[in-house]
């Protein structure tokens, strides 16, 4: 059996996750504490 597709699909799921979670948190911190929509949605 090759495991190696599903090993690969779950590293590229990861590095997705990843680099989403990144991108929000830089994009968190790049914008002014005071001013998150908390309450707006």
């Amino acid at each position: 059996m090759r495991s190696l597709p599903v090993r690969l699909d779950a590293v590229l799921v990861q590095a997705l996750i990843a680099a989403a979670l990144s991108f929000a948190h830089l994009h968190d911190l790049a914008r002014p504490s005071w001013r998150r929509p908390w309450t707006t949605s």
